[in-house]
C-alpha cells in the first residue's frame, strides 16, 4: 500500500525470518563483489539460467531457478513481519540523529537475537515518473540518503533492499526505452549494494498494472527480483491474474530471480473503516498462502500498520496468530521439489 507518511521506521518482530537447513550440504561457486569481471569468477549456470549470486559480510547467497535465496549454502525463507521502512514527512530532517540512533540499536537488536530483516529506503526526494531518475542531481540525492542511514541497517542481519515502494505507480514516458529504463534502474540498484551491502535487491510492485517496464528491468544484473504486494482476500480468478503476469516474465528471465510477498494483510473481520475486505478465516489465510507459495513465491511479510491511520488493514492478534501457526505448514511447500 503507498502511505502518505514519509520518514517513519515502521517494525515488528513477533516472528521472523527463518534460515532452514534442507538436505545435505549444497555447493557452488559464487560472485565475490560486484565486479563483472573476476580472474577465479566462473558464469554458473543451472539447466537454462545463469545463477544470480553475491556475497556480503563474509556470506555467500544465489538465488535457484524456483525464485528461493540461500545464505551459507541453506534455504532462507522469511515468513515475517520484520521490514524496516525509512521514510520521510512525519519527522523532520532536523530529527535525523534521534532516529538514526533507533533505528542503529533496532538492527543491533535483531541481529543479536538472530533475526533477519527486508529494508525499504524512501527517504530520496518524489519522483513523479520513471523519467526523474535520468536526472544525475536526483540520483545524488539517493545516494547521499543510502549513505545516511546504510550503516544503521547494514548489520548482519540484513538480507534485502528495495528504494522505490510499488514502482509501477509511477508512469514511464515513452521518449525513453524499456532498455534505457532496465539500465538505469539497475545502475541505482548496483549503487545501493556498493553503499550499503550485497545483498539481493528487488523492485516492489503492487498488482499486476503498467508492470511491463519494471519486469524488463528485472532481467538486468544487479536487480536480483520481485517484491509483490498483493492485496485481495480470496484466491480467485481475480487474485490469479494479477500473480501470473509477474511470475509469467520471472520465468522469462534469463538469470535466476528471487520472489516474495512483500506486502499482504487483512481485519478479522469486517470493519467499516476498512476498504480492503478481510481475511475471515485461517483457511482463507492458508489458501492465500498455498497460492502463492505453490507458484514460486518463496517468502511472506505480513504487512503491519500500526500508527492509527483509519482505512488502512492491519494485523490483529488474531491474524497474527493464524500466520505463526501457518508457518511451518507452508515452509516445507516452498522447500518441495517443483517442475
Amino acid at each position: 500500500m503507498n502511505t502518505k507518511i514519509l520518514y517513519f521506521i515502521c517494525i515488528v518482530y513477533f516472528t521472523m525470518g527463518i534460515e532452514t537447513g534442507f538436505g545435505g550440504s549444497f555447493q557452488m561457486p559464487y560472485r565475490n563483489n560486484l565486479n563483472k569481471a573476476e580472474k577465479d569468477d566462473k558464469v554458473v549456470i543451472t539447466k537454462s539460467k545463469i545463477v544470480t549470486n553475491g556475497s556480503y559480510r563474509g556470506h555467500k547467497w544465489y538465488i535457484d531457478e524456483h525464485h528461493l535465496v540461500w545464505w551459507d549454502g541453506k534455504p532462507y525463507i522469511p515468513f515475517t513481519t520484520n521490514q524496516i521502512w525509512i521514510d520521510h514527512d512525519q519527522f523532520s530532517k532536523s530529527e535525523f540523529s534521534r532516529h538514526y540512533t533507533m533505528l542503529d540499536k533496532l538492527t543491533n537488536e535483531l541481529t543479536e537475537k538472530g533475526e533477519t530483516y527486508f529494508v525499504l529506503f524512501l527517504t530520496q526526494p518524489k519522483i513523479h515518473s520513471l523519467a526523474d531518475l535520468f536526472d544525475p542531481s536526483l540520483k545524488a540525492e539517493f545516494e547521499k540518503e543510502w549513505k545516511k542511514f546504510g550503516p544503521a541497517v547494514a548489520k548482519g542481519g540484513l538480507r534485502g533492499m528495495t528504494f522505490l515502494n510499488e514502482i509501477n505507480i509511477f508512469r514511464a514516458p515513452e521518449r525513453y526505452t524499456y532498455h534505457d529504463y532496465q539500465k538505469i534502474l539497475n545502475e541505482y540498484a548496483k549503487n545501493l549494494k556498493e553503499i550499503v551491502g550485497n545483498v539481493p535487491v528487488l523492485l516492489k510492485i503492487v498488482g499486476d498494472w503498467n508492470i511491463d517496464p519494471y519486469m524488463f528491468a528485472i532481467q538486468g544484473d544487479y536487480i536480483d527480483g520481485l517484491g509483490g504486494d498483493f492485496f485481495e482476500t480470496y484466491p480467485n480468478e481475480n487474485l490469479k491474474r494479477m500473480m501470473g503476469k509477474p511470475i509469467s516474465f520471472l520465468k522469462q528471465s534469463k538469470k535466476t530471480k528471487l520472489f516474495w510477498i512483500t506486502e499482504f494483510s487483512r481485519i478479522a473481520g469486517k470493519e467499516p473503516n476498512c476498504y480492503w475486505p478481510a481475511f475471515e478465516s485461517k483457511e482463507q489465510m492458508k489458501a492465500f498462502l498455498e497460492l502463492f507459495s505453490s507458484h514460486g513465491a518463496t517468502g511472506f511479510f505480513y504487512f503491519r500498520i500500526h500508527h492509527g491511520t483509519e482505512g488502512y488493514a492491519r494485523v490483529t492478534p488474531e491474524t497474527a496468530k493464524w500466520f505463526r501457526e501457518l508457518k511451518p505448514e507452508i515452509t516445507p511447500k516452498i522447500l518441495s521439489p517443483k517442475e
